[in-house]
């Protein structure tokens, strides 16, 4: 962290300890990763917002990062995220989306790419003859 590489987040532990409220106007964003630094594969599986009682869910597909399916939930009426109202409420969802478009696109200027792997899978060795079995 510093002024060219911002720091991005917020201290939880009051909100976790009783200590003090979140603002619950300031949007909370989370990603959910596959990363393998073998393969140098670093790829977001799942990303989300929550802001208020809304919580917009993204989750990408497994073999093409550039295509999600979107969901959009009320807590408040929907903790237990039964009722996508993706559909029902294209305003929110697509206002969220842009929110996380925006957050994801600042993110990506300052964050450190992963380096290359030294321990690279090598090819293993195959046999220059074929395999005869002794009996």
């Amino acid at each position: 962290p510093g002024p060219e590489n911002p720091f991005d987040g917020v201290d939880l532990r009051p909100a976790l300890t009783g200590k003090a409220e979140l603002d619950s106007k300031r949007p909370l964003y989370f990603r959910r990763r596959t990363v393998s630094l073998r393969e140098n594969q670093n790829a977001i599986r799942q990303a989300a917002i929550r802001m208020g009682k809304w919580k917009y869910l993204r989750t990408h597909n497994t073999r093409d990062n550039t295509k999600y399916k979107e969901a959009l939930y009320n807590l408040d009426d929907d903790i237990g995220e039964e009722i996508d109202l993706a559909t029902s409420d294209p305003d929110q969802l697509h206002a969220m989306s842009s929110m996380l478009q925006e957050w994801e696109s600042e993110m990506g200027k300052t964050a450190i790419p992963f380096a290359p792997s030294p321990h690279k899978k090598k090819p293993k060795d195959k046999p220059t003859t074929p395999l005869t079995l002794q009996r």
